[in-house]
């Protein structure tokens, strides 16, 4: 199993073959993933408050 984009060339190359021809979508989540610990500091609040801005935009 692999996401496409980092498997494209190895299937291309041979390295890799795709057993089937089923693929599966992973669908658009994405995750912030952080240590409670840095939830209060000041630069990671204002990257936090950016992505979750920039997410909303789309």
């Amino acid at each position: 199993m692999g996401i496409r984009p980092y498997v494209d060339d190895d299937l291309i190359a041979g390295r890799l073959v795709a057993p089937f021809a089923t693929t599966v979508s992973k669908g658009k989540r994405w995750y912030l993933v952080y240590r409670q610990a840095r939830a209060d500091e000041p630069a990671f609040s204002a990257f936090r408050d950016w992505m979750i801005e920039q997410a909303g935009a789309r």
